[in-house]
């Protein structure tokens, strides 16, 4: 999850934009992604027990009636079942999965949001954190403080302070004998924090990347360097370096999904979804590699601010800020208002 475009986050002065990366849900590595249908095991969406006694799922936009016309967004965020963005009045509005109230944020305004599982954080213009939905992510999260960069999974989040450090919560909420030290942040200042599955990354004021959790596939390995943003999927993660080329680490032992296949020439932002990535190139055209389940790396044309992948759909805000969607459509997460 991350930033630094022309249409990226507009308050985000401190932070390199876009936590991106969205969270993801574990699937069966013995399987192919597309048999996986996001209510997997104890690690996967919908397979906690936080989630057995939500409401049954329906389809909500949290857009107020006097929000400003489509057309005019800022940010997009991308989740497993749900999407938000931000309009340029700092409005968040949201589509898609509401079994937990995701899709259902507060009014007010904000400069970053992100979406998760069944959750979704955001930060308002003086640097409140505010979450909404639910799942264990939510027992932990900083009551206080002044944040500048968010960004939540499947049962973790982490965000930076206004002074540079992070704080990470949710992991031992979840189950306690299966931490695998996601949550463990390093110290020192940072600029940017992304979140995947069972690991988190994040780029130092240095611009030097910094990973902790599992590490099985490499995922929290990373390449010595300068970067400007980094982005966590679910066994791997990719990194955009200061000259605009792109590299990606992990994918150890996975399928052949080429998620960590990075392409060639330089890019603005990118985006690590579950196994696919995406991101917006110099020219402003997306381009997205790795597995392409129902579509989900097939971008349409035209010029883009800003790309975040979700789990199996990818959400962007056009140049002159509209909103597009494609890849599965399950609970109306690609049908942004």
């Amino acid at each position: 999850m991350t930033r630094s475009s022309a249409g990226i986050l507009v308050a985000v002065a401190i932070a390199v934009l876009f936590s991106g990366c969205p969270f993801w849900t574990v699937v069966d590595l013995e399987r192919s992604p597309g048999d996986d249908d996001s209510t997997g095991d104890d690690d996967s969406a919908g397979g906690d027990d936080d989630t057995t006694d939500v409401a049954d799922d329906d389809t909500t936009e949290g857009a107020d009636d006097d929000a400003a016309p489509p057309g005019e967004f800022l940010q997009v965020t991308a989740g497993v079942g749900h999407s938000c963005a931000i309009d340029v009045d700092g409005r968040v509005h949201c589509w898609g999965s509401n079994s937990a109230g995701q899709s259902e944020p507060p009014g007010g305004s904000f400069h970053d949001v992100d979406a998760g599982w069944i959750l979704t954080c955001g930060i308002r213009p003086v640097g409140l954190l505010e979450c909404w939905g639910a799942g264990t992510v939510a027992h932990g999260v900083p009551g206080h403080g002044s944040f500048v960069d968010v960004s939540v999974a499947n049962h973790h989040g982490c965000a930076v302070g206004t002074d540079g450090l992070l704080v990470c919560w949710g992991c031992h909420f979840h189950d306690p004998t299966d931490d695998h030290g996601e949550c463990d942040a390093p110290q020192g200042t940072f600029v940017q924090v992304t979140t995947g599955v069972r690991h988190s990354c994040g780029v130092r004021t240095d611009g030097t990347v910094d990973c902790w959790g599992e590490d099985e596939q490499g995922q929290s390995s990373p390449p010595g360097g300068e970067f400007v943003q980094v982005s966590a999927g679910y066994d791997h993660t990719c990194g955009l370096r200061a000259d605009g080329t792109v590299e990606c680490w992990g994918c150890i032992g996975s399928y052949p999904w080429h998620q960590c296949e990075a392409p060639e020439g330089t890019f603005l932002q990118i985006t690590a979804g579950h196994v696919h990535n995406c991101g917006v190139r110099e020219d402003e055209t997306l381009e997205c590699w790795g597995y392409d389940h129902e579509g989900v790396s097939q971008p349409p044309g035209g010029d883009f601010a800003q790309v975040d992948a979700g789990m199996y759909h990818t959400c962007a805000v056009r140049g002159a800020g509209a909103l597009e969607c494609w890849g599965m459509d399950d609970d109306g997460e690609t049908e942004p208002p």
